[in-house]
């Protein structure tokens, strides 16, 4: 779809390959605003996600293009229980790296979204108040298939501190396979759904209510599906309210 870039009305679609990327989406089929570019092959890779919420479940797409955007690897999927609003993501030479707070489906909230009364972020009850989120690892390699979040071995879940994020700055691998990403997290899953509809958010946010944000490093070991061992599952390195960091590829001390 093409927005106009000043009003971000909605502009009639362009022709199909314009649309599905040579066929790949479908109309019906998301594409996330967040892609990532491998440094080492060029590749695009992104994501597109879609709620049930019949079933209560999450299926997550991931694509991998080539310079011609064209797929340079098969589409992987994998599905776990329960909602999430995933804007961004992260990618390291061996895994696509999701981080998720837990939530379900807003039952009544979902039949309105099915009849175009609600919004989709509505859907989600996020349980703020857990104490762990869930850390998606995906293999980039032989991850064909839908994989079954829980069952699938081949889909690394991982236990970190509770939070909400929306953006990443960085992830990476070390010698010994640990996986380190970059998060801007909050302690609130804060959607901005409560102001006013008719009036811009800029005019009717009140400031001093909006969560404050901090940048946090993750450690977590594929392997052993933890945190790794004789690092701070969390360590905060900036609490000075970022919004869209971009971080050292290398582990910092």
């Amino acid at each position: 779809w093409m927005v106009d870039a000043l009003t971000l009305e909605t502009i009639t679609p362009r022709g199909t390959d314009g649309d599905t990327l040579n066929g790949l989406l479908s109309r019906s089929d998301a594409f996330a605003a967040h892609y990532r570019i491998d440094p080492d092959t060029g590749h695009v890779c992104n994501f597109g996600t879609a709620l049930d919420p019949v079933k209560g479940e999450t299926s997550v797409s991931i694509y991998e293009l080539g310079e011609d955007m064209t797929p340079a690897r098969d589409v992987c999927r994998f599905t776990f229980e329960g909602a999430a609003a995933i804007h961004d993501f992260c990618i390291t030479t061996n895994w696509y790296l999701f981080c998720l707070p837990p939530a379900g489906v807003n039952n009544r909230r979902a039949i309105g979204a099915l009849l175009g009364r609600e919004a989709f972020a509505s859907v989600i009850d996020f349980d703020m108040d857990a104490t762990h989120a869930t850390v998606f690892l995906i293999p980039r390699k032989g991850g064909g298939g839908n994989m079954i979040a829980g069952t699938d071995e081949r889909v690394k879940m991982i236990k970190v501190p509770n939070h909400f994020s929306f953006h990443f700055a960085n992830a990476f691998e070390d010698e010994n396979g640990h996986v380190y990403f970059d998060s801007v997290c909050t302690d609130d899953a804060n959607l901005g759904l409560n102001y006013p509809k008719d009036v811009p958010i800029w005019e009717s946010v009140v400031w001093e209510d909006v969560p404050t944000r901090i940048y946090a490093r993750y450690a977590v070991d594929p392997q052993f599906e933890s945190s790794v061992v004789g690092l701070p599952p969390r360590r905060i390195v900036s609490e000075r309210n970022p919004e869209f960091p971009t971080g050292a590829c290398t582990p910092c001390a």
